[in-house]
């Protein structure tokens, strides 16, 4: 993950805007919320990975 996100630059304010988006898709696609915190715990776990720490 960390190759890919070379040279991207997400701030945490855009990282965390991304996973508002993402959550907003699930509860219109009728996920089970059991299922969306699963999904999140993934994406929680990559965050240090992906935030660009100026």
């Amino acid at each position: 993950m960390e190759q890919i996100q070379t040279d991207m630059n997400v701030s945490e304010s855009e990282f965390n805007y991304g996973v508002d988006l993402f959550i907003v898709a699930m509860t219109k696609a009728n996920i089970h919320h059991t299922i969306q915190n699963k999904i999140l715990a993934v994406i929680a776990a990559t965050r240090d990975e992906m935030i660009y720490l100026w």
